[in-house]
């Protein structure tokens, strides 16, 4: 069963039909950091990860994308291997936050990938032709890997912890000096602001 890449609606609810479908027209998938002309060859890929491991010769040389979270990154001479445990991507191409996975695979790159940028539990999507099967050691059993290549890669930005944002080292008026407070989305500042008549000493 093969499953076709297209644009994905911007908009789940609250906006209609026509103005989704201009949008998401108009937008030409940009929600995607894949280049739209490896998409285009993409457009046509095996509906789970576990149909595309199981018959890897068959799909040889098919552009395919996939993503997961960084087992490691191996620079070995002149190319690169970089080991990935696969998710399902979003509607973005990013990996989702799951613990459901097909497997691992392999994109092999051939030019140098820094291992210290392309770093372990480091979210990566990659667009590339499936080059066959690997079977190699993973701890202490033989382990056969999805190849891929890398016609493109895309290292996702670090996730940002929800309900914190820092607050800068700076002149916090009569705080004095400070380094970052990091607020919760609580209905109160933090630190407790007692209100201008608390704050210079007057009462009524």
């Amino acid at each position: 069963m093969m499953q076709r890449l297209e644009c994905r609606p911007l908009f789940r609810a609250g906006v209609g039909w026509g103005l989704a479908l201009f949008l998401s027209l108009a937008s030409g998938c940009a929600s995607s950091p894949v280049p739209e002309s490896l998409r285009r060859q993409a457009a046509l890929q095996p509906s789970s990860f576990v149909e595309l491991k199981s018959h890897a010769a068959a799909y040889r040389d098919r552009m395919v994308i996939l993503g997961g979270d960084i087992v490691q990154t191996r620079h070995l001479g002149k190319t690169s291997e970089i080991e990935v445990v696969q998710k399902a991507l979003d509607s973005a191409d990013r990996p989702e936050q799951s613990d459901s996975s097909g497997g691992r695979f392999l994109a092999e790159c051939p030019y140098f990938v820094d291992p210290t940028i392309y770093e372990k539990d480091r979210e990566l999507t990659v667009a590339g032709k499936v080059l066959g099967e690997r079977s190699q050691k993973l701890d202490e059993a033989e382990y056969n890997y999805l190849v891929v290549g890398c016609d493109y890669l895309y290292l996702w930005p670090q996730r940002q912890p929800v309900g914190y944002y820092p607050y800068p080292y700076g002149w916090y008026g009569w705080y004095g000096w400070g380094w970052p407070y990091y607020y919760y989305p609580y209905p109160f500042y933090y630190p407790y602001y007692p209100g201008p008549a608390h704050a210079h000493g007057k009462h009524r």
